[in-house]
């Protein structure tokens, strides 16, 4: 009775172990219902307009103190470009126009008349401010919006 003892102690003892389990040579693993493996797409780290803010606005009267004036700049627009580079190399892009169309019938009100270069450093983030303005106002009382054109170049 002793030596039951000590075998079943033993075979208790066994399975209590972190020992690997082996797994006996009939049985084979299932494969997996869907495997799925990572695809990396190249990312390409170019320099570009990541954001496009317009302010429109057009002033009837002159401001308080000022005398009337008709070559008063009536038609005015702020607008701002947020660029990035997020690349590791200084890159160039070159801003060609920025346009103020209205939305109903793509006619241009307010334009840039020459390109602007720009450089941007590695990693750099910059927001580049542009003021345009016109004496004749905005011919529509619609929605504008403001279209940037841009070309990509490195240095």
């Amino acid at each position: 009775m002793l030596k039951l003892s000590t075998a079943v102690s033993a075979a208790i003892s066994l399975l209590s172990c972190n020992a690997p389990k082996v797994m006996p040579a009939t049985t084979t693993p299932t494969p997996p219902l869907l495997e799925i493996s990572p695809m990396k797409m190249p990312t390409l780290k170019v320099a570009s307009i990541q954001n496009v803010t317009l302010i429109a606005q057009q002033e009837e009267l002159a401001p308080l103190g000022v005398n009337p004036s008709s070559d008063r700049p009536t038609g005015l627009a702020s607008i701002f470009l947020t660029l990035e580079n997020p690349s590791d190399r200084i890159q160039t892009l070159e801003l060609l126009q920025v346009e103020v169309i209205a939305v109903d019938h793509d006619e241009i009100q307010l334009s840039t008349q020459e390109t602007q270069t720009i450089k941007l450093m590695p990693w750099e983030n910059a927001v580049l401010d542009i003021q345009l303005s016109n004496q004749e106002g905005y011919g529509t009382t619609g929605t504008v919006k403001a279209i940037a054109t841009y070309r990509l170049g490195s240095s």
